[in-house]
This record gives structure tokens, sequence and C-alpha cells, in this order.
């Protein structure tokens, strides 16, 4: 079954119809009553080919709403967001350098006891300068470790040989060595937002999947609206030369004036209908701007679908296509991304109800002298050295109640991701059933509708042969064409129907983007 068959059944119609109509009328008649018709119909072709008209393949369709979409733009900022936030996350690692200058004067006068340690002076006078730097880091293990220098000149009272310099190059380190302590620990708040980022991500896919598809849908609505408005511009203008006809026998005492006046009615029916035609290509067009964020202001260019469905009878595979969405769907993958997420909360959780237990040792070498050269040399000779090593020990005295809440917390929330994720498996199952089962039926429909238009298509010419020969009227002709007419219209909505069905499952599947080449 290919797309041509249709093509073949319409181009049979209208050339039946029109040796028909020759027949009846002859050339004289065709020129009498059609010009109204003939002003729509170049009116409307006239608008298709416009260049205040966007003419618009599918793929161009579909690209031109990826770029212009606010909602699918709102959405990726989302996802470019929590990528921000990762980054952040990640900088936990970056060395931070701290810098220090300080001067300082201080002149107090002594108590007895500072006297007696001062030799006996009554007042103390100093004007020192420290600087200070230092690098921290934290380490993969959970441990802060910091580098520095600490550099003094001191000037007071007491001295008698002027300045002196002191000099401090030291490092300290404080380990955990239960709560806090470990690289999945010290990374859980990256893997949570590598977490969050992926599921934003996977929001961003569904978003876009939605709107693409819905936009599609409109597309091709837009385009079976097209359709139906030539068939009915086709009938109106049969129409219109069938009056002419009628008018022209009437006139001459050939045909009843009741048969004419039945005619008439058909004409402003058949008028109506064409109107609500193109009404509804209006109603399409400005769907479609729906998705482009654009109005219908005046001056903006209408749009035309130029592209055809297409047909194929290959039946899709239940297993492969169950297979593909749970490898593709973007919900699924979210779901298992927060089952994740939840597990490196527990993770965290249980890690949080351990005592904090600290190691911590620094390290140091002193130097002094009365210039800075002096006190650096003093201080690379290791002679005075400062260390220390101990453990800080902090214990909940009541079990630690908000990280006991915490981990419950985190338990709950994962039995609430597998819930969700056996949800979303048992959601998607039976969506592939039913895509798979819309596509044979509307596939089956499709074939049927063949069947009805070639029905129609030979009761037409049989309604003909009767009308030359005598035994039919033109109102029989007339409604064997117009059942003809609604074959048509049918057959063209199941079309659409069958496209829409492939397209859902594609949707089902997952595999839309890559289906429809988008870039995500």
């Amino acid at each position: 079954m290919k797309i041509s068959l249709f093509n073949l059944l319409t181009c049979s119609k209208i050339v039946c119809c029109s040796f028909l109509l020759a027949m009846i009328l002859g050339a004289g008649f065709s020129h009498a009553g059609s010009s109204d018709f003939n002003s729509d119909f170049n009116e409307e072709k006239a608008h298709n080919h416009s260049p205040n008209t966007q003419r618009f393949t599918l793929k161009q369709f579909v690209t031109k709403v990826c770029e212009q979409n606010d909602k699918i733009a709102y959405q990726k900022l989302d996802w470019i967001v929590s990528q921000e936030n990762l980054k952040g996350e990640k900088s936990i690692f970056e060395p931070v350098l701290s810098l220090s200058v300080k001067k300082y004067k201080n002149h107090t006068r002594n108590t007895t006891e500072e006297a007696r340690a001062r030799l006996g002076d009554d007042e103390f006078e100093e004007k020192d300068v420290a600087l200070g730097m230092g690098v921290e880091l934290l380490l993969a293990t959970g441990a802060r470790l910091k580098t520095g220098f600490d550099f003094a000149k001191l000037n007071n009272s007491l001295q008698e040989n002027g300045n002196e310099y002191t000099t401090y190059p030291n490092f300290s380190i404080t380990q955990p060595l239960l709560r806090d302590c470990g690289i999945k620990v010290t990374r859980a708040n990256i893997d949570l937002s590598q977490a969050l980022s992926e599921v934003a991500k996977q929001e961003y896919r569904q978003e876009l999947m939605y709107i693409v598809s819905q936009a599609i849908a409109a597309y091709w609505k837009l385009f079976q609206a097209q359709e139906i408005l030539k068939i009915r511009s086709e009938s109106l203008e049969k129409t219109k030369i069938m009056l002419a006809h009628l008018a022209e026998e009437v006139k001459f005492g050939k045909t009843a004036e009741t048969e004419l006046l039945d005619m008439e009615a058909g004409l402003a029916f058949h008028r109506t209908k064409e109107r609500e035609a193109r009404q509804k290509i209006v109603s399409a067009v400005n769907e479609l701007r729906n998705f482009l964020f654009s109005t219908a202001r005046e001056g903006t260019p209408s749009i035309v679908a130029i592209d055809t469905p297409g047909e194929n009878v290959s039946t899709p595979d239940f297993e492969k296509s169950l297979k593909r969405s749970f490898e593709l769907r973007p919900e699924y993958i979210a779901g298992l991304k927060k089952l994740a997420y939840e597990n490196i909360r527990i993770a965290y959780a249980k890690n949080q109800r351990y005592p904090q237990v600290d190691l911590k040792a620094s390290y140091g070498l002193n130097g002094f002298g009365s210039d800075t050269g002096e006190a650096w040399d003093e201080s690379e000779l290791a002679d005075h050295i400062s260390w220390s090593v101990g453990l800080d020990v902090s214990i909940p005295l009541y079990g630690g109640q908000k990280s006991k809440s915490e981990l419950i917390t985190a338990r709950h929330r994962k039995k609430q991701a597998l819930l969700d994720i056996k949800a979303t498996e048992i959601a998607l199952t039976n969506s592939i059933d039913t895509a798979l089962r819309n596509i044979i039926t509307a596939r089956d429909m499709l074939v049927e509708y063949d069947k009805i238009v070639s029905i129609k298509s030979r009761m037409l010419d049989i309604e003909s042969e009767r009308f030359r020969s005598g035994q039919s009227n033109s109102k029989l002709v007339l409604d064997s064409g117009g059942r003809l007419n609604k074959a048509l219209e049918d057959r063209i909505k199941s079309l659409i129907y069958y496209e829409d069905a492939q397209m859902a499952l594609k949707f089902a599947e997952g595999s839309f983007l890559q289906d429809y080449e988008i870039k995500e």
C-alpha cells in the first residue's frame, strides 16, 4: 500500500466527474457559474504560494519549534542551572590561598607583675608587623590540609639591639576518622548534584519530546485541513456547474424547478462546508504559531504544510519496543537516577550516625634573628620545632536524633523511588502495548478506507452511466459524488491517525528524538 494509491483514486474521481459533466453540460456550460469558484480556488492557490507564506517540511518545522519555543528553552535552562550547580559542588577540592597583613602598636603601663618581668620598667611599648600566608585544601579522604608561613617583625621597648624577626613555616591536618571520613562521604554532595543534573536532563528531554510531538500532530492536522479544503473546493465547483446546467434545463422546461431548488440548497451546503474547511486551516495555522511563539498579527506569514504522511506497513516487535523504552524513556531514566540519589543520601546519613572523631596534627619550624635572612636560616636548621598530635571527639548525648531522622527519611524516600520505578515500568509496558495496537488498528482502517474509496468511486461511475442513459438525475449523481468525497475525507483522517499512531509508538519507546533527528 503506497501513497500513490490515494493520489490515483483522487485523480480517477476528478477525471470521472469531469468526463461526466462534459458529457452532460458541454463546453458552453463550463463558463457559466464557475467564475466564483475559480476566484476562490485561485485565491487559495495564491495564498499557498504567497511571499508572505511560510512553506514548511516537517523537519523544517520541528527545527523551528526547537529553536523558538520558549517552554523548551525554559526547561533547558533548568538543566543548565543544574550543571552549574554541579560545577559549584566540584569546587570543594579547589585550594584556597589566604593572606594576612597586620601592623599594630601597643603602649601601656605595666602592672607590678609585668614590671618585674620587664626589667622594672613602668611602661611597655611595642610596634610590630605580622605577615601570614597559607594554602588550605580538602582531600578526597575528608582531611583538611593547611600549609602556611608566618613572619613577624618585632620592635618593643625591651629590645636593646634593635628589631627582631621571627619565621614559622608550618602545616596542619585534620582527618576525620569516623564521621565525614572517606571518599564517598566527601564526594556525597558532588554525587547528589550529579544525579540531580541527570534528572534535570531527562526532564528536559521529556518536555522536548512532549512539545515536539504535539507540534508534529499539529503539523499533520494542518495537512489534513488543507487536503479536506481541496476536496470540498472541487465539490463546490462541480455543484456550481451542475446548478448552471439545471438552470438552463428549467429555463427550457426540461427539468422541474424543485430539482433546481434542491441543487441551490446543495450549493449552499457545499459553500458552508468549504468555509468551514477554510476556518479549520486558520485554526490549524494558529495552533502551529503557538509552537513557534509567534502571533497572527497583520503581516505575520501564514504557514503551509508541504510534506505528505508516509505509510509504513511493517509491524514493530513488542519486546524490542519495550526494551528500547527502558533504555530511552526520560521518566524511566530519571527514576533510576532518583534511586541512585537516594542511595547516596542513605550512605551519607549512615556515616553521619557515627561520632565525630578527628585526628589533628601540626608541625612547624621556628626561626629567630636580627634580620629576615637570619631568622629564615634558623628555621631551615630545624633546631626549634613545634609539633602536636591529638584527637577531638564529639558524641551526641541523646544518640544523634537529627542524623537518625535523616537516615529514616532517606530510606523512606528510597522506597518511594522504587515504587515510582515500578509504576513507570507498568505504565511503559501498557503504553507500548497500546501504541502497537493503535498502529495495527490504524493500518487496518487505512486498508478498509482504501476499499471504501474504491467502492464509492465505482458507485459514482455507475450513477453517471445511469444519468447518461436517462435512468438517474443530477441530484443522485451529486449525492454519489458527495459520498465519495466523504470517503476521501475519512481516508485522509485515517492516514493522519496512522501517522499519529506511529509517532505515539516512537514516543512510547523513547526513540522519538532519535527518529526525528532532534538535537538535545
